[in-house]
Order: structure tokens, then C-alpha cells, then sequence
């Protein structure tokens, strides 16, 4: 019985390739690139874009600037004008955008957060597109980045509703904790990652007039918004921080220590000839809860330690281990290396509060007890001094 439920799971985290799944809808996926003033970073990304793009026709690329750097549209102009449509904001210091006084250190998140309303408003009210793609101009793309964001949509972001987002970005996608010869492998997961990210215009319309001054990232993810919706992730990521992420608005030590070392997907994947029908919310939960709580071999902390450090004898090795307290899940967490920190009380790439990692060889679950289980609790903080 353990060996059939582990095939089914090696169907989940691996896919099925089951021939051309009939990919013939011709809805526009725009990709917009969000810029200031790093024409390098700019430079960067765009010629990967169109070095990348599969079709012009299907995969247009906007370039959204919300500051008044010339030599951002100079650039444009002289090198990608006829590639790319260019459009320009009005900046928020000729806006005279308001920011608190206690938040005036933190303006930069306020600039971002009217940028990201302007140009969703742009494309989803006033150009009446179904799906948008968002990146920003410090991040790099993979060779299947456009094959990627082209069959979630088809196959699950447009006709299933319980999906918040697809996000090409796993905040636990450090080399070491990823299985690199499964790049087709993806996930749901509560968590919104961001970084490379889709959404539709259904749910512009539904967030839009809420959308905040500042901290978009933070205020998408609070439960009211996201009301249990899930986004798409994969094991190895779509996108990954450049060089020029460490001069960004967040800090330097966030960059070197987490985002810079984030893989980026090498190996082309076809998602067109996938079938990913397996993360449909039903599917999904039947087969991925069972394998977690049934069919992996349960591990005390002590345990785990030891088994982790041997060699691997055989394929389908699956651990969990369980936590109930939040020093239990930073005392796991602190050891695996995996992201220790918490938005509205959820783990980041936690599904369930499940956080699926390989590392040495095994595939490992770090889950909460189920029984003692009752949801996220959003009082649970990280403790850097743990």
C-alpha cells in the first residue's frame, strides 16, 4: 500500500506528461515590468524577455515607470521602442503623494504600492485584459518562464476559483533544499510569494478598491483578501534576484542572505504537454494529505537528524516531522535551514501549514500535528533570537 501511494505522490510532485494538452485559447498574457530608475537592471531583463518570448503576439511586454528618470525612456526609445510599449505615470513627488509621518522611511513602499495600482488599473480597467503577469526590474527569468505562466493559466488560473495567483518564485528554493531533477514539480500553497507572480482581472476588480497606500505585498496576504484562496508555486523557481536587488527598497542583508540565493530554474520544461489537472483543489488535497499524514514515515527531531545525514539506498524516501508550537516550528525550521518567518501567521510556501522540502536526498515534511491543528494562528511572529 506505502509503495502505491508513493507512485501517486511521484505523479503529484513530478506531473504527468500526457501529450499536448490542446493549449489553442488565444488569450493575451501581457508581461509588465515595473521600473524607476535602474536602466541596467531594465536592460537586463528585457533582452531576456524578448531573447525568451515564444510569440509578440500572445506574450506583449509593457514597461511601466513611475519616476521621472529620463534616462530610463531614453533607453527605451534608442533600444527597445519598437519590442515593448512604454508607458509613464506621473511620479509620486509631482503627485505630492502623501506618506505618513511615522512611515516617511518607508516611502519607497508607499511609491511601490500607487505604481502597482496604476499600472493594474491601466491594464485590467482601461485595457481590459484577462491576466497579467508582474515582474520587477531587478529580477531574472527562466528559459520555461513563458511556458510556465501560459499553461497555469489555461489549466487552472482561469477556471479555478479557489486560486489566488500563480507565482513563479519558492521561498525555500535554495539549491540545497529543492529537488533539481524535478523541474516540473509544483505546489500549492497558502502563502503569496510574489516575485514573478499572475493574477486576473476578476480578482482586480475584487481588490482594487481596497488597495492600499503602501505595503501591497503584506496587505494581500491578510486572510480577508485572500479569504483561503491558494497560489501556484514551483520547486525550483521561474524567477530569481539579480545584482541589482541588493539596491532595491528592501534591505542588503535580506538580498544576500535569502534572495540572491534563490536557484533559477535551468531546464527547460514544456508545461503545454503536462497535464496539471493534479493540482485542482479536490485532487490535490485528497492525494497530497494522505501521502503528508499517511503514507510518510514520521520522525522525531532527534531522528531526523540522524536519518538525514545518510546516504539515500533507494528512490521515494519521505519524512515528517510534526510541530505543534511555534518554538517547535523555529526549533525544525532553524535546523533545515528553511525560511523561519511568518506573514498573517502562515509559514512562507506552507499549504496546510505543510512545508515540503528536499534536502540530502529525502523529501521532507515538516507539518503540524493534525490533531492539535486549528489553522493559521497570525500571532505567530518569528523570534530572531531562536
Amino acid at each position: 500500500m506505502l509503495n502505491k501511494y508513493k507512485i501517486i505522490f511521484q505523479k503529484l510532485i513530478s506531473s504527468k506528461i500526457n501529450g499536448n494538452q490542446n493549449i489553442t485559447n488565444n488569450t493575451i498574457i501581457p508581461i509588465v515590468v515595473l521600473v524607476c530608475n535602474r536602466v541596467d537592471a531594465l536592460k537586463h531583463l528585457i533582452t531576456k524577455l524578448l531573447k525568451l518570448r515564444p510569440d509578440l503576439t500572445t506574450f506583449p511586454i509593457y514597461i511601466s515607470q513611475d519616476c521621472d528618470n529620463e534616462v530610463i525612456w531614453t533607453f527605451i526609445r534608442n533600444h527597445f521602442m519598437n519590442n515593448v510599449t512604454y508607458i509613464k505615470h506621473k511620479s509620486p513627488l509631482k503627485k505630492k503623494i502623501q506618506v505618513p509621518l511615522n512611515f516617511v522611511k518607508y516611502k519607497n513602499y508607499y511609491y511601490i504600492s500607487r505604481h502597482y495600482k496604476l499600472i493594474l488599473s491601466h491594464m485590467f480597467d482601461y485595457l481590459n485584459y484577462k491576466t497579467v503577469v508582474l515582474l520587477e526590474d531587478d529580477l531574472d527569468i527562466s528559459i520555461d518562464f513563458f511556458s510556465y505562466f501560459k499553461a497555469t493559466y489555461h489549466q487552472l488560473l482561469k477556471k479555478d476559483k479557489s486560486l489566488y495567483c500563480i507565482s513563479a518564485w519558492n521561498d525555500n528554493g535554495f539549491e540545497e533544499l529543492i529537488d533539481q531533477q524535478n523541474p516540473m514539480t509544483l505546489y500549492r500553497t497558502d502563502f503569496f510569494p510574489g516575485l514573478g507572480w499572475m493574477l486576473t482581472n476578476d480578482l482586480w476588480k475584487e481588490l482594487s478598491p481596497k488597495w492600499p497606500k503602501g505595503f501591497w505585498d503584506d496587505w494581500i496576504r491578510k486572510p480577508e483578501y485572500r479569504k483561503n484562496r491558494t497560489c501556484i508555486r514551483p520547486e525550483i523557481s521561474r524567477t530569481s534576484m539579480t545584482n541589482f536587488g541588493k539596491t532595491g527598497a528592501s534591505n542588503g542583508y535580506l538580498y544576500d542572505n535569502f534572495l540572491s540565493r534563490i536557484k533559477l530554474n535551468s531546464i527547460p520544461v514544456n508545461f503545454d504537454n503536462i497535464d496539471l489537472s493534479y493540482l485542482s483543489e479536490k485532487k490535490y488535497e485528497k492525494y497530497y494529505m494522505r501521502i503528508v499524514y499517511d503514507y510518510s514515515q514520521k520522525v522525531s527531531f532527534f531522528n531526523l537528524r540522524k536519518i538525514i545525514q545518510k546516504p539515500v539506498k533507494k528512490k521515494n524516501n519521505f519524512l515528517r516531522i510534526e510541530y505543534i508550537t511555534l518554538e517547535e516550528f523555529e526549533k525544525i525550521a532553524h535546523y533545515l535551514s528553511i525560511m523561519n518567518d511568518f506573514k498573517e501567521g502562515i509559514p512562507r510556501t506552507a499549504y496546510k501549514g505543510i512545508i515540503t522540502i528536499f534536502k540530502n536526498g529525502w523529501r521532507i515534511f515538516v507539518a503540524p500535528n493534525r490533531k492539535k491543528w486549528n489553522g493559521y494562528n497570525n500571532k505567530w511572529e518569528f523570534d530572531p533570537t531562536v
